[in-house]
C-alpha cells in the first residue's frame, strides 16, 4: 500500500514539488505514531485493548471510500503486461542501487522504531504513569513528522541530499548516546526527553531523502514502484528487528545504558553506505536537479 502511495504521490504532484510532497508524504510515520500512541495512552484508561483494537480496524477501512472516489482505476494489464512488469521488477531487483538504498533506510528504521517503541517502558523505570510516558512517547513520534515535512522543504530550496543523510546519521548516533549513556537522575530526565526529541527530529531527513532519491532510483528498463516496494521491504525488516535488537541488548547488559551501540552501530553503517551509494551514479545529483 505504501509503494502505491508513493507512486501516487509521484503521479499527481507538481513537478516542481515533488521534494516539497515527498517530505509531507514521509511525515505519515510520525503522524501515526503521535495519533496512535496519544489516544492509545488516554483511552486504554476506560476501555479494554479489544474494544480498542475493534475501534482501529474499522478507522482501517475509512480510505476505501476516499480511495474508490479519487483514484481511477488502471487499464487491465494482460498477460503481456504482467510478463512485462515481472521483466521490469526482475531489472529492478538486480540493481545494487535499489538495495543499498534499502539498507540505509533501514539503518534509520531499526533505530528509530526500537528507541522510540521503548520510550513506554524506559519512562516507566523513572516511575512515570503510562499514560505520562505515552504522551512523551507520541509527542516524539509527532516531532518526526515536523522534521519530515522541514526536511522536505531543504530539499525544495536545492540542499544536498548526500549531506542531509550523513548529517542525519551524525545526529542520530549523537542524541542517541546522549539518551542512554549517561544514568539519568529524575530531576535531570528533562535532559534525556530533549536528546530523544532531537533524535527524532533530525532521523527524519534519512526517511525524507531515501524516499525522495527512491522515485528516480530504478535502473533503465526497471520500474520505479519496484524500487520503492524493495526500499519498503528492508524498512519494515528494520522497523521489526529494530524493538528485538535493542531488547536483547538491554537484557544482555542488565539495562538500557548499553543501547547505543545499537543506535550508533547502524548509524556507522548507514552513514558509510550513503557515501558508497553517492560514489556509485549517484542518484543525488537527479534529485537536485529538479
Amino acid at each position: 500500500m505504501m509503494t502505491t502511495v508513493m507512486g501516487l504521490v509521484r503521479l499527481h504532484a507538481p513537478f516542481q514539488n515533488l521534494n516539497m510532497a515527498v517530505g509531507w508524504w514521509a511525515a505519515y510515520m510520525g503522524i501515526a505514531t503521535f495519533l496512535g500512541v496519544f489516544s492509545t495512552a488516554l483511552l486504554l484508561q476506560h476501555m479494554s485493548w479489544s474494544t480498542w483494537w475493534l475501534i482501529l480496524a474499522g478507522i482501517t477501512l475509512l480510505p476505501i471510500p476516499l480511495v474508490l472516489k479519487f483514484v481511477a482505476p488502471d487499464a487491465p494489464a494482460g498477460a503481456s503486461g504482467m510478463r512485462e512488469a515481472a521483466r521490469r521488477i526482475g531489472i529492478t531487483a538486480k540493481s545494487g542501487r535499489v538495495w543499498v538504498s534499502g539498507l540505509i533506510f533501514g539503518c534509520y528504521t531499526v533505530q528509530w522504531m526500537a528507541v522510540v517503541g521503548f520510550l513506554p517502558t524506559i519512562y516507566e523505570g523513572f516511575g512515570l504513569s503510562p499514560v505520562a510516558g505515552g504522551l512523551v512517547t507520541a509527542v516524539v513520534g509527532g516531532l518526526n513528522a515536523v522534521g519530515a515535512i522541514i526536511s522536505g522543504s531543504l530539499l525544495h530550496r536545492g540542499t544536498n541530499g548526500r549531506t542531509m543523510l550523513l548529517v542525519g546519521f551524525i545526529l542520530m548516533a549523537v542524541t542517541s548516546t546522549l539518551t542512554f549513556v549517561v544514568d539519568y537522575p529524575p530531576q535531570l530526565l528533562w535532559i534525556q526527553m530533549i536528546a530523544v526529541v532531537l533524535f527524532s527530529i533530525s532521523g527524519a531527513t534519512i526517511p525524507t531523502t531515501m524516499t525522495r532519491v527512491a522515485v528516480d532510483l530504478a535502473p533503465a528498463g526497471g520500474s520505479a514502484p519496484a524500487s520503492m516496494g524493495l526500499i519498503q521491504q528492508i524498512f519494515n525488516i528494520g522497523n521489526f528487528t529494530g524493538p528485538m535488537l535493542l531488547a536483547g541488548i538491554a537484557t544482555l547488559t542488565g539495562g538500557w545504558n548499553s543501547t547505543w551501540w545499537i543506535t550508533c552501530g547502524f548509524a556507522l553503517v548507514g552513514f558509510l553506505l550513503t557515501i558508497g551509494l553517492s560514489r556509485w551514479n549517484s542518484p543525488f545529483a537527479a534529485m537536485n536537479s529538479h
